[in-house]
């Protein structure tokens, strides 16, 4: 055989070179998409990785808020609790007082501020459950969601309502105190109408709580609009200060007819009577100014 016989034996076929150029090509492709694969699958697990890291360290901060702001309640239930028990230690003391004929049975200041001190603490534990429900501050706008099924706005407004209601069941019982006083002559005419005044600015504050309770209802149940029941709570609130605002304008000016009578029987100066009309003029602007505020409203 010769030589070029031999070398055309060993030399590869056609059909082999492109089976072999196949098969390269192949394992080239092969190893090319396990390398993307690979690589994606890097870059899959590094951002997994990476939030979970970052999943991880919010709920860290959530906690950490959550902690701090049961920390700061837990720390002013404790101090309220401690004024409380004070408190109620003193209406003690003032009970027995009573019982012996030594006061008055109506006579116990330390009641209302009992009733608010007990309302203080109510409200303090509502904000810790809120905090303790969503991890999150306590939330009073009309608008803010339930927590869990749980109206929390609701119920602070109607602890509010209740400590409004104890102070002008208060101021009603002075201003009547004071107008029995009045008719005995046992004090002035300007002491009933001092708490004549208090009782109007107290009667608004009860009205406005009733409206933001009702405002809230709405926007729960109806489904009302936010801005509208905004405008409806400022409308009440003006209202009631225009009322506020008118009793005092009469108390001014009783108070400036009695200086008057004062200067006459020569028991009070010129500077008295200059200081009672300033007074009226005061009073008068401010309720000009929330009535042109209520117009502008409506």
């Amino acid at each position: 055989m010769t030589t070029n016989e031999t070398l055309d034996m060993h030399r590869p076929t056609a059909d082999f070179r492109d089976f072999l150029e196949g098969e390269v090509i192949r394992e080239y492709r092969r190893r090319r998409t396990f390398r993307r694969l690979r690589a994606a699958a890097v870059i899959i697990v590094s951002a997994g990785i990476g939030m979970s890291a970052t999943l991880a360290s919010a709920q860290v901060r959530e906690a950490s808020v959550k902690d701090s702001l049961l920390s700061a309640l837990q720390a002013d239930a404790m101090i309220a609790k401690l004024r409380l028990d004070l408190l109620r230690a003193q209406v003690a003391e003032e009970q027995k007082l009573v019982n012996v004929g030594a006061r008055a049975a109506g006579d116990v200041p330390s009641l209302e501020a009992l009733r608010e001190l007990e309302a203080a603490v109510t409200r303090i534990r509502l904000n810790m459950a809120e905090v303790e429900a969503s991890g999150r501050s306590p939330r009073d706008e009309l608008n803010a969601p339930l927590v869990s099924g749980r109206d929390f706005v609701r119920e602070r407004l109607e602890v509010g309502a209740m400590i409004a209601q104890v102070r002008l069941a208060a101021a009603e019982r002075a201003l009547e105190e004071a107008a029995r006083r009045v008719r005995v002559g046992a004090a002035s005419p300007l002491e009933s109408a001092d708490r004549e005044a208090t009782v109007a600015r107290l009667r608004g504050e009860v009205a406005v709580v009733a409206e933001r309770l009702k405002a809230r209802a709405d926007y729960l149940g109806e489904g009302t609009d936010v801005h509208e029941l905004t405008v409806r709570i400022e409308r009440t609130e003006v209202q009631q200060a225009v009322l506020a605002a008118q009793s005092s304008v009469r108390n001014a000016q009783a108070r400036l007819d009695l200086v008057q009578r004062q200067q006459k029987a020569g028991a009070a100066t010129d500077l008295d009577v200059l200081k009672a009309q300033v007074e009226v003029k005061m009073q008068e602007l401010e309720l000009q100014k929330l009535l042109k505020r209520l117009q502008s409203i409506r």
